[in-house]
């Protein structure tokens, strides 16, 4: 043995003969380390924050600062660390994940994932030791699991840090109590900890420091409960709700029969007692139970937009198989067949428009028009399964007093099949003011009930609607709904026609991913005006033009083509003209298909419009 190591032994054995003595009078050493493996500090460390394994690849890490940690007592190597501040320390740590010196053995520096910070949070605590003197504790959160070598030796050897990184800490509520939360074991704790985080948002550490709920952890912490009472002689305590819920959830109970098989040979008999006792609620219990397990997801969801929601949808796989969702094969035969009145391309943008926007004067209500089984209805009810029926407004009971008030409960869209503004107005079921005011989006006043309110509440509609109907009769004026009011119930919709029936609708099963593909991609080739012509002019409406009189004319002066030109010919016929020379520009205007023109469709017509007036004028 050396003279320094036999002097270092010596000095040793001194301070524990002064710190023994029963006397004490003697005077107390002001700090007092050890060397690494045999301190007692370093040694209660290490049963606090846990051993550190240098295999460990984690995202989660406590890193602790000490001169108490082997090599680092006494050595003048290390900085001191009572000159150092709690973000000193948290820079120091953030510098070596993010710059660490170079492998020896080479390789790819480390980068953080694309989209993502390499250390995302930081949380710094200082506290002290026994004898006066401090040591750090770092709760940190990375981008990616990785391991702790590189920051380890950039620590030592740029920043002269000693640091001990636990492996025992893999969640980032347990790291953060550690240092935040007071035990007894540990009752004290640092009550100016420093955070960081890579977004400059705030931390709640009280929030981060509170473990999640997991079932199958908190079945076995009642498990263990259990079979620590049993040694202890002592009672458990009772068996409540949350317990079966975790039961239920960790051991994938769904039915009530399986639940009560499971508890019958296997529940304790505390979780026996309670199951008997709530056997009429069980199945009430398995559906908190699913609803509680669900939360997680539908928050993120609830977060999201229509749009998202619909984008989202398109990656989704379709849950049939390549080539046997019947929903494809009939979107596909529903605008083949409809191919000369019906522009997959323009329906699409007006959907997607409606649903990021809203309705307004810019941007109106799809409305799918046609006879029975043209495949209307088909198209739409995957919206269903999009959003979750109990999101969906769907159409009112004619004569309803309240037809609305589903409105006011936080609904993501609108969905009304088999819709008639007209007759739903001549009901006052949907009066024509509120249809006028609520789908061009301004506030409007509805009715409900006066237990629940004043009697009436305003409401303004943002999100998506579409409406589907019958066209046979569907804008005929009434005694109550008189013609002008038509007129702008019709400014309100787009309309859609379909006039081919398609025979295979009966057995089709709704496909949410495979509507969002059709919607996504028809409206991306609108917005590139990869819009195409009709295959035929619709037999249907060629017929009609023999009713207005100089309507071909017309359009072919404006070099008018495409769906929208029956759409213009059926317009001007419902609202009661037979010859073009009755309407003035302003009628066209009117017109509900006159918004979805191009611009140069529309100067093309209103020049045209212009030549007849002046020639009849003459």
């Amino acid at each position: 043995m050396s003279v320094a190591a036999l002097l270092r032994v010596v000095a040793q054995f001194t301070l524990r003969t002064l710190m023994s003595s029963p006397s004490g009078n003697e005077p107390q050493p002001k700090r007092f380390r050890m060397s690494g493996k045999t301190s007692p500090f370093y040694t209660g460390l290490l049963d606090a924050v846990g051993r550190e394994s240098n295999s460990a690849s984690q995202r989660i890490y406590l890193v602790t600062m000490s001169r108490v940690l082997p090599g680092a007592a006494g050595s003048p190597e290390y900085r001191n660390l009572e000159d150092l501040t709690r973000q000193n320390v948290g820079d120091m740590v953030r510098d070596a994940f993010e710059n660490p010196l170079p492998s020896t053995a080479g390789g790819r520096p480390r980068v953080a994932e694309q989209g993502r910070a390499l250390v995302e949070m930081m949380a710094v605590a200082k506290e002290p030791h026994a004898d006066g003197s401090h040591h750090f504790h770092v709760a940190m959160k990375l981008g990616h699991r990785m391991s702790f070598s590189r920051a380890k030796a950039t620590l030592k050897e740029r920043h002269q840090l000693p640091s001990h990184f636990s492996s025992k800490h893999t969640q980032l509520w347990s790291a953060v109590r550690y240092i935040h939360v007071a035990t007894h074991a540990k009752p004290r704790v640092d009550t100016d900890i420093w955070t960081w985080t890579h977004d400059g948002s705030d931390v709640d550490l009280t929030e981060k420091a509170r473990e999640p709920f997991m079932a199958v952890a908190w079945r076995k912490k009642r498990e263990s409960v259990e079979a620590r009472a049993l040694v202890e002689d002592t009672k458990a305590p009772s068996f409540n709700k949350l317990d079966l819920m975790a039961l239920v959830l960790s051991k994938h109970l769904h039915t009530k029969t399986q639940l009560l098989a499971y508890i019958q040979a296997h529940g304790s008999p505390a979780a026996q007692l309670f199951v008997t006792r709530q056997q009429r609620r069980l199945a009430e219990f398995i559906d908190d139970a699913q609803e509680w397990a669900g939360a997680k997801s539908e928050v993120v969801v609830e977060n999201m937009t229509e749009w998202e929601i619909l984008c989202k949808a398109k990656e989704s796989p379709c849950p049939h198989a390549p080539g046997c969702c019947s929903y494809a094969t009939a979107v596909s035969e529903i605008f083949h067949l409809n191919a000369a009145v019906l522009s997959p391309q323009r329906l699409a943008a007006a959907l997607s428009a409606v649903i990021r926007n809203g309705p307004s004067k810019t941007c109106r209500v799809p409305f799918l028009v046609g006879p029975s089984n043209t495949g209307k209805s088909t198209l739409l009810y995957p919206f269903d399964d999009l959003f979750g029926p109990k999101q969906v407004v769907h159409k009112p009971a004619l004569g309803s007093t309240f037809a609305l008030r589903n409105i006011v409960n936080k609904k993501r869209f609108i969905l009304w099949d088999d819709f008639r503004p007209v007759e739903f107005a001549h009901k006052d079921t949907i009066p024509v003011a509120t249809f006028l005011s609520l789908f061009i989006g301004k506030d409007t006043e509805i009715q409900v009930s006066q237990s629940f309110h004043d009697g009436n509440l305003d409401v303004r509609w943002k999100r998506g609607v579409v409406f589907t109907a019958k066209e046979e009769g569907l804008w005929e004026a009434t005694s109550k709904v008189l013609a002008e009011d038509v007129r702008h119930l019709r400014n309100r919709v787009e309309e859609f026609r379909f006039d081919q029936v398609v025979r295979s609708l009966k057995d089709v099963e709704s496909c949410a991913p495979c509507m969002a593909r059709w919607i996504l991609k028809y409206a991306e080739e609108a917005a590139y005006g990869s819009v195409p012509a009709p295959l035929q002019q619709p037999s249907s409406h060629a017929a009609d033009a023999s009713r207005l009189g100089g309507f071909a004319d017309l359009m072919a002066a404006a070099k008018m083509t495409g769906p929208v030109v029956s759409d213009l010919l059926g317009e001007a016929i419902a609202v009661g003209a037979i010859d073009v020379e009755e309407l003035a520009l302003q009628d066209w205007q009117a017109l509900p298909s006159w918004g979805s023109l191009r611009p140069l469709e529309v100067r093309r017509l209103g020049m045209a419009l212009s030549k007849r007036a002046a020639i009849s004028v003459a």
